[in-house]
Order: C-alpha cells, then structure tokens, then sequence
C-alpha cells in the first residue's frame, strides 16, 4: 500500500499542541489484494495519528473506528467519493456545510476557533477533481451536465468565505503538461 500522506499540524487548543490534518487519496476504499483498507492495520495506524482526515476517492460511504465520517458520493457513479473524518472526541467542534448546490466533487465542514485559538472558524474544504479524460467527466460532458470542480470550489468559497480561516485540500488531479512543476522563485517573487 502506497503510504505517501501530506500531514499539516496547526495550532490546537485541545488538550494537545497541535491538530493533525491528513488529506489521502485511497484510491477505493478496497483493494484488490488486501481486502478492505478499513480492517487493514497498517491503514488504520496511518489514520489513528490524524485528529481529522480528508479522503478522497472512497468510492462508497465509509466508516472509521473512533471517527465521525462524514459521507459525500457522487449520485448514479462509483467514482468518486469524499470523506471528511474527525476523531470522536473532537466532533462536538465541527459543523457540516452543505455543498450539494455546489458539486458533488465538494465537501466541507467549519471547524470551531475553539479548536486552534484563532479569532474566527476554519472552513476546511476537501476535493476530488477527477482527470479531464476521465469517464465520469466525459459522460457529464456528453449529457450536458458538466460542471468544472475548480469553478464550483471558486463559487463556493465566494460564497461562504467570510471572515474565516481556509484550508483547502484533496486531489486535483493536476498536469503541468511540459511546464516545470517545481516552484521557482522569480524575482517579482521577492
């Protein structure tokens, strides 16, 4: 199993120093080899460190030993799937926001002040924009339902941003094509 994660830590009020915040692509929540990745102990380990997960591609609602999961799949497809987690303990100090005018591709939650001592909330948004060539996209594309995931996410943070803290994560799926994809700091940088 590829155990690559991107951790961020923030500040956290609770009883500890920081907040540990995962964002995984799980590529389906089984695997062809060892089953379901929720009984596999090596996954579970990886998730037991974090305070709160942001899954993409669960392909299905899931459901996580001393987490509250909260469940976002696209309709008519098994593609897909977001899930944003927080430890039992913690969930008293987060609030769904409801994303379904947005896209299904979008979810997110407000994350108390209480959890980091900051003035205002956190909005953490989690997002799964799949590949232009995908198949999802292009039966979307051909019925005329499409909708670009990266326009959505704009017109929902225009729409609830306000005076509250951001944290964007997921998987989008992005190409740089024959662009550099490092970072490079340019003098107008400085």
């Amino acid at each position: 199993m590829n155990n690559d994660i991107d951790k961020t830590s923030v500040p956290l009020a609770c009883n500890k120093d920081y907040l540990c915040l995962l964002s995984w692509n799980i590529h389906d929540s089984n695997d062809s080899l060892i089953g379901s990745k929720l009984t596999d102990e090596s996954f579970l380990s990886t998730i037991r460190q974090c305070d709160v997960l942001c899954l993409q591609e669960t392909k299905r609602s899931i459901k996580i030993p001393g987490f509250r999961c909260l469940n976002s799949n696209r309709p008519d497809s098994r593609s897909g799937g977001l899930c944003i987690g927080v430890k039992h303990e913690l969930r008293s100090l987060i609030t769904p926001i409801n994303t379904k005018n947005f896209s299904p591709d979008i979810q997110a939650v407000r994350l108390s002040r209480k959890l980091n001592n900051l003035p205002s909330d956190t909005i953490l948004v989690n997002v799964y924009d799949s590949p232009v060539n995908s198949s999802y996209k292009q039966k979307l594309i051909e019925n005329g339902s499409y909708e670009d995931t990266i326009e959505s996410l704009g017109n929902f943070l225009t729409s609830h941003r306000g005076n509250n803290n951001l944290i964007i994560c997921g998987d989008f799926n992005a190409r740089t094509g024959t662009e550099n994809s490092l970072c490079v700091e340019e003098e107008t940088m400085q």
